[in-house]
């Protein structure tokens, strides 16, 4: 509840500088994806099409799948959308770290942007081995993949927070997460559940609309709402921020439980300015 609180407060406090860096920065890899997965749901919805009978039609729908899946258009946008999300870890965590170097300061377009390019190609690259760890860990029960993803959820901001290199990160990540792990599930499963039905209910309204459009026109529009549907899902993106903002304050709350450095910053400062006599407020 407070990681939640904690999360709309700051974002409702940082909107605007906030959303205006993330989609001015990582606004043209998600915009990538959106087109590459609108051109493959065009491809796909245009082979639903096949005349015939049943059997020969399914035959002719399944090959079709099966074309479209091992496309070039389709791996086109498996690595946009890798690039998308990278992109929009590394924009949050880049506005944060700005924040909190800064004491609390909201960060412009080009703050953002500085430290963007400084660390997006390093989480890109760390998502490689960290994504087959996870998906490893899917094949077995499915069970050690789910707890490798709560593990390794903030790793792209403890690579930004701390310069941590591969090993170190991995280390790290365990490090935070022991004796912490189920109320990090908790936090994780909410915040996501969030996301989810935020843009489950954007996709419900462009998909009537889509509908719509379909039932009241004789045309074949399926390329284009296709395209077009999946760019207006460029907006839906903006709900991630909810679960990226809830993943940072975790990390920050698992530092200060696993280092205390709320304490050893008061301790610092024992003998150097005399104590108004208010406690110091924990800051995120």
């Amino acid at each position: 509840g407070a990681n939640l609180s904690d999360t709309f407060e700051f974002i409702g406090q940082n909107f605007k500088p906030m959303v205006y860096s993330f989609f001015a920065i990582s606004g043209i890899f998600i915009l990538l994806q959106a087109i590459t997965n609108g051109v493959f749901q065009s491809r796909i919805f245009s082979g639903l099409g096949f005349g015939g009978n049943m059997q020969h039609r399914n035959v002719l729908i399944l090959g079709n799948l099966y074309d479209q899946y091992f496309s070039p258009i389709f791996f086109l946008f498996l690595f946009f959308a890798w690039l998308a999300y990278v992109a929009m870890q590394v924009c949050i965590g880049a506005y944060m770290k700005y924040y909190d170097e800064h004491d609390s300061a909201k960060a412009g377009i080009e703050d953002v942007w500085h430290l963007f390019v400084q660390y997006y190609l390093k989480v890109l690259i760390f998502t490689l081995p960290i994504g087959l760890i996870i998906l490893t860990g899917c094949l077995f029960c499915l069970l050690p993949g789910i707890y490798l993803w709560v593990v390794f959820a903030p790793f792209p901001f403890i690579v930004m927070m701390e310069d941590a290199s591969l090993g170190e990160t991995i280390q790290r990540c365990f490090e935070l997460i022991r004796q912490n792990f189920w109320i990090s599930l908790g936090i994780y499963i909410v915040t996501t559940l969030i996301y989810s039905f935020a843009s489950a209910i954007t996709g419900f309204i462009i998909g009537v609309v889509s509908g719509l459009l379909t039932y009241l026109t004789t045309r074949d529009l399926s390329a284009t709402i296709g395209i077009v549907t999946s760019v207006l899902r460029v907006f839906g993106f903006l709900f991630y921020i909810i679960f990226l903002v809830s993943v940072m304050l975790h990390y920050f709350n698992l530092v200060e439980r696993r280092d205390a450095t709320g304490m050893m910053r008061r301790i610092d400062q024992i003998g150097g300015q005399p104590d108004d006599g208010l406690e110091t407020a924990e800051q995120y």
